[in-house]
Parts: C-alpha cells; sequence; structure tokens
C-alpha cells in the first residue's frame, strides 16, 4: 500500500526507485498531447527523408552540471533525444535550440503515437559520430530498455548546507526526497537542476547503449505521417518550397504562433561600430 502511494503521488515519494517509476509511468500522456523537438531545418529534412531518429550520449549534453552529477558508468551506457511536452510554443526552447532562428524548426509528434513507437523497436543503428552516417553495426533493444521518461527537476545544486531540498514535476513538489550523492548518481538521466525545468522535457532514452556515442532508430510511415512541422517564427524563405526539394512526401506544416509577431535582434545585427586594431 505504501508503494502505491509513492507511485501515484509526486508528493510523497521518497526513493529513488519509486521516483524512477514514477517519470517512467507517462503520468503526463492524457494531458500533454504534443511532445516536440526544436532543431535546424536541416536535422528535421533529414529526420523525414531518412526515416531515422538519432540519439545521442551525454557527451553532447549543453548540460554539463548534469553530466557531472552523473555516474559515467551510467552514462556511457545511455543514449537518449530530448522533446519538450508543452502544448504551446515556447520563445525559450527556440533561443536554445531552433537556431539560428532563419533556419529553426520544430518537429511535433502526438505524445500516444511517439509511446507506441517506442515500445515496437527492437534495434539500435550505431551512427559515426564524425559522418553521422550508420556503421553497420546494430544492438538489439530488449524490452524496457528503450522508453519514454519525463524528467524531475531539483535545487540541491543551489542551496546551503540548511536549505530546504525541493523536488519538481510539472506544477508537482516534494519535499520529502533528499538526495545524497548515491541517489543522484542512481538517477542519472532522470533529473536536472531547477534552472531547466521550463523545457518540461521528456526523453526517449535507451540504457543498454554498448557504449555508443550515438545511435539511431527506424520511424515507421505511421509516425511520419502523424508529425507536423513547424518553421521558426523568424524563418527566411519559402519553407514549403525547401521541403519539397529533398522530401516526396506530404508533410502537415503550422505556421509558428509567433510569426510577425516578433522583433528578435542581436547586439552583432545592430552593431555599427567600425573596430580598427590599436596597432594597424
Amino acid at each position: 500500500m505504501t508503494n502505491e502511494k509513492n507511485i501515484t503521488q509526486f508528493s510523497e515519494i521518497e526513493t529513488a526507485k519509486d521516483l524512477i517509476g514514477y517519470l517512467e509511468s507517462a503520468r503526463r500522456r492524457e494531458t500533454t498531447k504534443f511532445l516536440h523537438h526544436y532543431t535546424s531545418l536541416d536535422v528535421a529534412v533529414n529526420i523525414i527523408h531518412k526515416q531515422q531518429w538519432h540519439l545521442c550520449s551525454a557527451k553532447s549534453m549543453n548540460d554539463l552540471l548534469e553530466f557531472s552529477s552523473g555516474d559515467i558508468l551510467l552514462w556511457k551506457d545511455k543514449l537518449f533525444s530530448s522533446f519538450m511536452g508543452e502544448d504551446n510554443e515556447s520563445i525559450a526552447m527556440w533561443s536554445m535550440y531552433g537556431q539560428p532562428w532563419e533556419t529553426g524548426v520544430k518537429i511535433s509528434i502526438p505524445t500516444g503515437v511517439v509511446h507506441r513507437w517506442i515500445k515496437n523497436i527492437d534495434t539500435l543503428n550505431e551512427i559515426s559520430t564524425s559522418s553521422y552516417s550508420p556503421t553497420g553495426r546494430t544492438a538489439e533493444i530488449e524490452k524496457g530498455s528503450l522508453k519514454v521518461i519525463e524528467v524531475a527537476y531539483f535545487n540541491c545544486h543551489d542551496i546551503e548546507d540548511e536549505g530546504e531540498q525541493i523536488l519538481t514535476w510539472s506544477n508537482q513538489t516534494n519535499r520529502k526526497y533528499y538526495f545524497t550523492d548515491s541517489k543522484t548518481v542512481e538517477l542519472t538521466g532522470y533529473i536536472k537542476n531547477k534552472a531547466w525545468a521550463y523545457e518540461k522535457e521528456h526523453r526517449i532514452m535507451f540504457s543498454q547503449a554498448n557504449e555508443y556515442e550515438r545511435g539511431s532508430i527506424a520511424i515507421p510511415d505511421d509516425v511520419i505521417n502523424s508529425l507536423t512541422v513547424t518553421p521558426s517564427p523568424l524563418f527566411k524563405g519559402d519553407f514549403l518550397s525547401v521541403l519539397s526539394k529533398t522530401i516526396e512526401r506530404t508533410v502537415d506544416v503550422r505556421e509558428s504562433l509567433f510569426s510577425r509577431k516578433l522583433n528578435i535582434r542581436t547586439i552583432c545585427d545592430r552593431c555599427s561600430f567600425d573596430f580598427k586594431p590599436q596597432n594597424a
């Protein structure tokens, strides 16, 4: 009975095992209609054209704090790809991952489709980290080693010795879970610092990667047919024209909510300073 309570109520979780079980149980599947992957146009075109979705090692992650907090041996055995579990567009995600703005895109896949897709995949293809092409080596995906998980966020890197440890997931808060070094290691791949909480991250994660640094899984036609592609609100050029040159199939394209409603410029865009070296 106690274990059931821990699994069903985030605020009551006290063990790493229960937290992992909670994050693997697709709690938001019914309320999160789509999972979104922010990327570049070139990557999106390759995904659709080749029908392969790449999973990367932790070495390529931008959050080195998460990497250093996890266990190096566990990281070696994990490959993953990240999505945002939020039905609204995120300017923060465009700014972080859909860069440059002029060629950024968002790929959206229905959440239920993602879970069914992953459940039926049985082979991982190794991908070269230099050419991004298949090496010819494959790994069998054992049942349960490829899954969709959610990420929880914690403040343990930010508090003083006497501060309160707070764990969050979605709009839920947990003040009972006490972090130790061993617990943090056990949760490698499942937790991040609260600074990243805006990402509402879901991950496709493979946990028996045989130390592959990059891999891919096949995307069946029904998944391709279900996805939607949204160009960045500051996309330059004819998006449909660019797609049609490479992709010989119909793709559902949606306009960004923020199209023609942003006026974002970098400092360099506005810079008029004529720099001349002192010794010129």
